[in-house]
């Protein structure tokens, strides 16, 4: 008798480019802004972060997580111009890391 496992394995990975002033890594909560969205009057531009979740990792939480992860380590309070995109067996988000009132 053949049994087969099948493993619920799944990743994400995220990673940012630097095209502002890099901060100080922020620590708080990082505002997440969705394309549609309207944008804040006042926001300087830190960098580009992107998120990308596989199998049991391809869903929203995972990559707006990770969005934050990348955003607060480039010092970003807020990850505006979101655009979510979901394939087959993966989930992808991108948006640009800023701060906010400055």
């Amino acid at each position: 008798i053949w049994a087969l496992v099948l493993c619920a394995c799944g990743t994400l990975t995220h990673d940012h480019i630097v095209t502002g002033g890099l901060g100080r890594a922020f620590l708080g909560e990082v505002q997440i802004v969705m394309d549609t969205s309207p944008e804040p009057p006042v926001a300087s531009e830190i960098g580009i972060v992107r998120a990308i979740g596989t199998g049991n990792r391809a869903n929203l939480d995972s990559v707006v997580e990770g969005l934050r992860v990348e955003a607060r380590e480039i010092g970003a309070d807020a990850v505006i111009r979101v655009r979510i995109d979901q394939g087959h067996n993966s989930v992808s988000a991108v948006g640009v890391g800023v701060v906010l009132g400055r």
